[in-house]
């Protein structure tokens, strides 16, 4: 089987190649993620073909205690979500009975409840 020759790309070609900073590819260089060369005129040149895996970022490890603490974070939200949706449907429950037909029933509304608060400020034993 015929070995196949490894292109050696710049820095900047594989930047573009892959869509990231030449900051990023001296970053992976340095923590050994990607190989390189010197050429005779003292410039980095990476392979091509190891290129996109030594960029593509790694994906941390599955732990199951956090899998099952997430289950349960989205068993809590539902939980809440639910208990939002009941509350605003009581809301607008209590909106829609309370809505004055008139300006004059709003300030019927709000002198009637001013007055009964004052009463039970002045005798809270009535």
């Amino acid at each position: 089987m015929p070995e196949t020759e490894t292109t050696w790309l710049t820095l900047q070609a594989a930047a573009q190649r892959v869509s990231c900073s030449t900051k990023t590819l001296y970053r992976r260089m340095a923590s050994g993620r990607l190989p390189y060369r010197v050429g005779a005129n003292n410039r980095r040149y990476v392979a091509e073909d190891r290129l996109l895996e030594a960029v593509t970022p790694r994906q941390p490890p599955v732990n199951p205690k956090t899998c099952h603490g997430i289950a349960a974070l989205h068993q809590e939200v539902l939980a809440l979500r639910a208990a939002v949706r009941h509350q605003t449907q009581l809301l607008e429950c209590a909106i829609s009975l309370y809505q004055p037909k008139t300006m004059a029933d709003l300030a019927n509304k709000q002198s009637a409840s001013r007055s009964i608060d004052l009463h039970q400020r002045l005798d809270p034993y009535k």
